[in-house]
């Protein structure tokens, strides 16, 4: 299976996988369309035997997991039947009733946690990697991972190396968002221009004051553990990073708007109000 960081390049790998495997004649080129899922967005799928899928969201009726593989045995109308990798069981749906799959050639990093395959292969493109992605892609195998990276995202070898050491912070009110919207196929860049105004000196502040807040906390902590009643310097402390933890709380405030700000800016004001 390719392992990517962002779903264009998943999408593009599993078209790319799919002729590949049509043109050496292992899969028929022409097949039935159904109904599957791709990025909450409902699409049309070609099926034929030997394609394999990826199941998107638990079902218990079917017992079919999240991030479950399995390869298509047949199509009948809007009744597909897969045999799955984890028990090689049959496993019979129509898509009127679950239709959260896609193709399962490649897949993102994120999506294959806790998977474990055969061989795994690793499309290390486009900005955004680090020491977490990269463990998580380099142990999904059984027997072998090869990496595959572009001249155009490393200069070489040791780039690369840096790219998957990077230990990246993120606070979780612009570095995840934003993340998450290159994942799902939008420019960060692009995001960022469009509000950096706004939201200029915010990050840092959050970033600074949860920093000062975790780091006494964790002292507070242990203080307690040592020794039952405070001292007045150690009531002093606690009425600091209480004050910290109000400035937070604060600076939390803003996080709704500036989600709403990201979410017009990537889907619109009439999509997002909705």
């Amino acid at each position: 299976m390719i392992l990517a960081h962002r779903n264009a390049d998943v999408q593009a790998l599993n078209a790319f996988a799919r002729a590949k495997l049509i043109e050496t004649g292992a899969l028929a080129s022409s097949g039935r369309v159904v109904s599957g899922m791709r990025q909450d967005k409902e699409v049309s799928l070609e099926l034929a035997p030997n394609d394999r899928l990826l199941f998107l969201r638990n079902n218990s009726a079917l017992n079919v997991k999240n991030g479950e593989l399995a390869t298509v045995v047949s199509v009948k109308g809007d009744t597909v039947t897969v045999r799955r990798d984890a028990d090689k069981s049959a496993l019979t749906f129509s898509t009127d009733d679950y239709k959260d799959f896609d193709y399962g050639y490649a897949a993102t990093v994120h999506k294959t946690q806790g998977v474990t395959l055969d061989r795994a292969f690793v499309y290390a493109g486009g900005a955004g990697w680090n020491r977490h992605l990269a463990y998580v892609a380099l142990t999904r195998h059984r027997d072998s991972v090869s990496v595959y990276a572009s001249k155009q995202d490393y200069a070489d070898i040791s780039d690369l190396k840096t790219a998957f050491g990077r230990d990246e912070f993120r606070d979780n009110v612009l570095d995840f968002p934003l993340s998450y919207a290159e994942q799902r196929g939008f420019d960060p860049d692009s995001l960022i221009g469009r509000f950096i105004d706004r939201v200029a000196g915010v990050k840092d502040s959050v970033k600074n004051a949860w920093l000062f807040v975790a780091n006494y906390e964790a002292y507070l902590l242990n203080k307690a553990q040592k020794v039952r009643d405070l001292t007045r310097e150690d009531r002093e402390l606690a009425k600091r990073t209480a004050s910290y933890i109000d400035q937070v709380r604060a600076l939390n405030q803003n996080r709704a708007a500036l989600f709403k700000e990201l979410g017009k800016s990537v889907y619109g004001d009439v999509l997002w109000s909705n």
